[in-house]
């Protein structure tokens, strides 16, 4: 009678910890790929330059291809960090040819080369600001509209970002097409008063939003990259964007890129 019991007992812890573990698989599948984003007290000087003390306390996640989440042939990393007024992100691209002729501010930057973020601030997969880098600098920043990942998105260009800052720098010949180049950085600092979705500006430790990261190259062929794959050369999936956790506190996890 006791082996009985004590067998009953054992399938029943049993069946407690399989039932755990599903549902932690499913918890995690439903999480999706994130970028922990820490706090700092001294911010980054905008000059395109990530030579910064605080970008070392953020971690450089890889770009990959858009697509199918393979490596590219040019790599991508980025950073992002913040503070009680904005948040801060440093691209760093390999680049032969970091090449664009767009200067103007929201022109049509995004039919060369440039980086990109997207930023849900609260989270609903329905609207974000879009905000466009070109090597010369060029930025194009707008408000855009989802229908929930139906392929359909209204793109509202009139809105700026104000108080925005980006900075860009070219290793090599420069931002003109056809020079021969090492890599780019970019450096942007995004005030939070602009992100009239978020449920509280600025926002506080273990908040969370939605983002992605985004990347195309033209030097051999037309490339897409980002932190999270979308399935496709888009980067308005909003379903497939990653979420994007505030901490207060560095947790010394920081690496910096083998580019």
């Amino acid at each position: 009678m006791y082996k009985i019991k004590f067998f009953i007992i054992m399938i029943i812890v049993f069946i407690g910890i399989f039932h755990s573990c599903v549902k932690n698989d499913i918890s995690t599948a439903r999480i999706g790929q994130t970028y922990n984003v820490v706090k700092i007290t001294e911010p980054p000087i905008i000059d395109g330059i990530l030579n910064d003390a605080c970008w070392n306390e953020a971690f450089a996640a890889a770009l990959v291809l858009s697509r199918d989440g393979s490596r590219p042939s040019y790599p991508t990393s980025v950073r992002a960090v913040w503070d009680e007024e904005k948040l801060y992100i440093g691209f760093e691209c390999q680049d032969p040819d970091a090449a664009s002729t767009e200067k103007e501010r929201d022109g049509p930057v995004s039919i060369q080369e440039y980086v990109s973020v997207y930023i849900d601030a609260n989270a609903d997969s329905v609207s974000y600001a879009m905000i466009e880098v070109a090597p010369t600098a060029a930025v194009y920043d707008a408000f855009v509209l989802s229908r929930r990942n139906s392929g359909f998105n209204k793109i509202l260009a009139s809105w700026n970002c104000e108080g925005l800052r980006v900075s860009v720098s070219v290793y090599g010949g420069g931002a003109q097409p056809g020079t021969e180049d090492r890599f780019w950085t970019v450096e942007m600092a995004i005030p939070f008063h602009e992100f009239v979705t978020a449920p509280r500006s600025p926002p506080g430790d273990g908040d969370i939003w939605r983002v992605n990261f985004y990347r195309m190259e033209l030097t051999d062929v037309k490339e897409f990259s980002s932190f999270a794959p979308t399935g496709s050369g888009s980067g308005h999936k909003t379903d497939k964007f990653a979420w994007l956790y505030f901490r207060r506190i560095s947790n010394g996890t920081g690496k910096k890129s083998n580019l």
